[in-house]
């Protein structure tokens, strides 16, 4: 597809089908938007929050949790040392999609990460999916952590059902999520 000449660049509108790049004035290229644009910028209300600190929390906790150490163990146990190559072949992989969000976050900081960015560059169609596919992961995944933290407290305590120990996180990780952000803005809002 011909990029349009640099007149039919400066007259076009926001949400037309063509975006110019920043890199190469008066060179644009292709983007299909089918969703309404707010009449606000949805960039404006961004702020940074979170300090290095929670950041740091942040990241940790998404990379290291009980299903990780327990899916680790199963999977060492049916394929051997030939795990560590998936492992390397998932690292390449999350590297590079966390490579191309970072450049679509710079381009546009905008609130909504990988759904915001199937809406702008493909349709609404795969925004919705995006975030659909987002939702469940979180959804199984946060079911599969409370299971694995039942099958680590039936090493300790054998005697208790496992789904009192899934009720109890259940209960202990809600009750934290809803606390917690009256307890990071407290620490946030303090001088260094």
């Amino acid at each position: 597809m011909n990029a349009p000449d640099a007149e039919a660049v400066a007259t076009s509108l926001e949400g037309s089908a063509y975006r110019e790049d920043p890199e190469e004035p008066g060179i644009a290229f292709p983007v299909q938007t089918t969703m309404a644009f707010p009449a606000t910028d949805p960039e404006s209300g961004l702020r940074h929050q979170l300090n290095a600190a929670q950041m740091t929390m942040v990241a940790v906790g998404g990379s290291i949790g009980t299903g990780l150490l327990l899916g680790t163990a199963a999977a060492i146990e049916l394929a051997g040392a030939a795990v560590i190559l998936s492992f390397v072949l998932a690292a390449f992989i999350c590297w590079t999609v966390a490579l191309a969000l970072g450049e679509l976050a710079s381009t546009h900081p905008a609130a909504g990460s990988f759904g915001v960015y199937g809406d702008l560059y493909l349709n609404a169609w795969a925004g919705f999916v995006s975030r659909a596919g987002y939702w469940a992961a979180l959804a199984v995944s946060i079911g599969a952590e409370l299971v694995a933290s039942a099958t680590y407290m039936q090493l300790w305590f054998p005697h208790v059902r496992p789904i009192v120990w899934v009720l109890t996180f259940s209960v202990f990780l809600l009750s934290t999520n809803r606390s917690a952000s009256g307890v990071t803005d407290a620490s946030s809002s303090r001088s260094p």
